[in-house]
């Protein structure tokens, strides 16, 4: 099989990530579906699988979603070193570690991933991974790390005003300060970004 192009499925795969970041499972889901069922760039088929599995996740489909995540895991090209987003390893191996009711782990790995992207200045995985690094925080009792943690999401939505981000920022604050008004905040982003 001859390998996609490089750039058309790198738009593909960010068109993914953005939709799923949206809130729009549904079109996630179809994109990577598309992507992944014809010839690609391989370098982009571990972030591809993240997407996937989480967008199947957060439509309660673990019996898909979960192998989706476990598939990227072992993807070369996303946890090798300077792999296209190798962070997202992490965060999915975070997830199946969850799934798996291994939540201490989870938060471990989450946490070093957190601190991996902040030395590494990816700040604009912020809004990525910290509504669960914050969730999973706040299940072990460090409101310390919840609250830094939404902290950063927060300075990241403010240089950017770009509006899933700001409704990952609200989710964060949400969640760290217990705030069903700000939770309602942050679903209401998350649907104007939905809705267009």
């Amino acid at each position: 099989m001859a390998p996609g192009d490089p750039g058309r499925d790198r738009l593909l795969a960010e068109r993914a990530s953005s939709l799923m970041r949206a809130g729009r499972i549904a079109d996630a889901e179809a994109t990577c579906r598309l992507l992944l069922g014809r010839d690609h760039d391989r370098s982009v088929e571990g972030t591809v699988r993240v997407c996937l599995g989480h967008a199947l996740l957060a439509r309660g489909d673990a019996r898909d979603g979960l192998p989706e995540l476990e598939r990227a895991c072992q993807s070369p090209l996303l946890t090798g070193a300077g792999g296209y987003r190798a962070d997202w390893s992490a965060w999915a191996q975070a997830l199946l570690l969850e799934a798996d009711g291994e939540r201490a782990d989870a938060l471990e790995t989450l946490s070093d991933c957190w601190d991996r992207c902040a030395r590494s200045g990816l700040a604009v995985e912020y809004p990525v991974i910290g509504p669960d690094l914050v969730r999973l925080a706040l299940a072990a009792d460090d409101a310390g790390r919840a609250g830094d943690v939404a902290a950063a999401v927060t300075g990241v939505a403010s240089r950017n005003e770009v509006p899933w981000i700001v409704g990952a920022a609200l989710r964060c604050q949400g969640l760290a300060a217990n705030d069903a008004e700000m939770l309602q905040a942050a679903a209401s982003a998350y649907a104007r970004v939905a809705s267009a």
